[in-house]
């Protein structure tokens, strides 16, 4: 789990998995929040670099998605 921060402010959250039988080459992106009101700012976008950047340091090629219903 990460929590994302910016501005001193914990604006987000995130989190990086393996899951036990998946492909070692395999990340997963279980889940990812940014608070509203930081939203449209670029940091979900420089939060995404970062998550991909962790997973290929762990030797990783793929990172999967699941989408999931907006919720408002």
């Amino acid at each position: 789990m990460f929590l994302l921060r910016a501005k001193s402010q914990i604006i987000g959250v995130s989190g990086l998995y393996r899951q036990p039988g998946m492909p070692s080459h395999v990340c997963w992106l279980g889940w990812f929040a940014i608070r509203h009101q930081f939203r449209r700012q670029g940091f979900g976008t420089a939060a995404i670099d970062e998550l991909c950047r962790i997973a290929r340091s762990t030797g990783s090629t793929e990172l999967w998605v699941t989408p999931i219903p907006r919720m408002t």
